[in-house]
């Protein structure tokens, strides 16, 4: 017959809790790396986004560069990367949205 013992000191609960703050640490240490990639996909994005857009109108146009401005200015500004995620992801879902309704009209 098989038994299985244990005592209470080789029983180890592990939690599965999310540690945020240990996530947004991490970026705050890749910060330089991360610039480089949210800069170079703001800029390709943004230019497609305005060529669209200027033809359009130009409240258009002020619409995609607004947010593509503010997120370059939270970068030289040095923002903590949770603003700066967040700025990023508004200026690309703006422009995306640009351009995926200009390529199906």
């Amino acid at each position: 017959m098989n038994t299985i013992t244990a005592t209470s000191k080789e029983i180890i609960l592990k939690s599965k809790t999310r540690d945020y703050a240990a996530f947004w640490k991490g970026l705050e240490f890749y910060r330089f790396v991360l610039n480089i990639l949210i800069m170079a996909f703001l800029a390709i994005l943004g230019a497609i986004a305005s060529a669209f857009a200027i033809q359009h109108s130009m409240e258009l146009m002020a619409l995609v560069a607004f947010p593509a401005m503010l997120c370059f200015s939270m970068i030289l500004a040095l923002a903590p990367m949770k603003v700066l995620f967040g700025t990023a992801a508004l200026s690309l879902t703006i422009d995306l949205v640009i351009i995926v309704l200009f390529l199906v009209a």
